[in-house]
């Protein structure tokens, strides 16, 4: 019973040390792989990194193949396969050979430049792929590491020099769209401006207006007290065009006499004798 009961907590105390390792960075993997395929390295690809990936798939030259390449894969610290075909590439040419010896970015590094940048933009980076190749415009060994969120999407990309570090481009990171809320539509209007020189322009035509009412009203005191009537004291008067079929009864406030001068005989003769006789 007692043996049984140190087996077990032997066993226990081991299962830690069963675990299984974790892929170590890119720099630490490729020292895995044999010195020759080290020389003559083209492509690295690794997916879903978090911020390392589960495996890293270095793809060497080889002319021995008969497509020219040949794929080894480090998976949990060690190398798990190497075989002859790879999904990241159908054939390998010397031409693009760059060496594992301009790798000096570790991906540690990678993912936390990329991760600052999605930060910075408002963006949360669930996971990291990385992409190793030569530059065909300068030769030189450059990574390429995506950023991309819980649903897969990728939310930006950065290409940066693999001996450096110096970021040569990037792509997307672009900052997360946020609803504003609008207020309500209000009816609308003249400008204010408008509306203050509507004002404006209108004081002068009530102005003139009240101006013209004034000089009606002053040129009406004017007429009565220039044409007053000879009844002043409400005498009452007949007019002899109503013939009666009216009250005569007027004010003299709201008459306007008219003066008529009516010629004597002598001048009605005169003026027969000079229309007879012009000269």
């Amino acid at each position: 019973m007692r043996s049984q009961i140190i087996s077990l907590v032997a066993t226990c105390i081991a299962l830690p040390c069963l675990a299984v390792e974790q892929t170590p960075p890119v720099r630490s993997a490729l020292k895995l792989l044999p010195k020759e395929a080290d020389s003559r390295l083209a492509l690295v690809e690794g997916r879903d990194g978090a911020p390392n990936p589960s495996r890293w798939h270095f793809v060497v030259y080889d002319p021995e193949s008969q497509n020219g390449l040949r794929e080894y894969v480090v998976s949990g610290g060690e190398v798990s396969a190497i075989r002859e075909l790879s999904q990241f590439a159908d054939h390998v040419s010397p031409e693009a050979i760059v060496g594992g010896q301009v790798i000096k970015v570790d991906s540690n590094e990678l993912a936390l430049m990329a991760r600052e940048r999605a930060v910075a933009s408002g963006r949360e980076v669930a996971s990291f792929n990385y992409d190793f190749s030569k530059d065909p415009d300068t030769g030189s060994g450059i990574w390429r590491i995506a950023c991309l969120d819980k649903s897969g999407a990728q939310i930006g990309r950065l290409t940066v020099d693999s001996m450096t570090g110096k970021t040569l481009s990037e792509n997307g990171f672009a900052p997360v769209a946020q609803s504003v809320s609008r207020p309500p539509a209000i009816a609308e209007g003249p400008p204010a401006d408008q509306s203050a020189d509507a004002a404006d322009s209108s004081q002068p035509v009530q102005k003139s207006k009240r101006s013209r009412s004034a000089s009606v009203a002053s040129t009406s005191e004017r007429r009565s007290t220039e044409y007053a009537s000879p009844y002043d004291d409400g005498t009452e008067y007949a007019d002899p065009d109503d013939n009666g079929s009216r009250d005569n009864t007027r004010s003299s406030r709201h008459t306007v006499y008219i003066r008529r001068t009516v010629p004597s005989p002598v001048e009605t003769v005169h003026r027969i004798i000079h229309g007879i006789f012009p000269f």
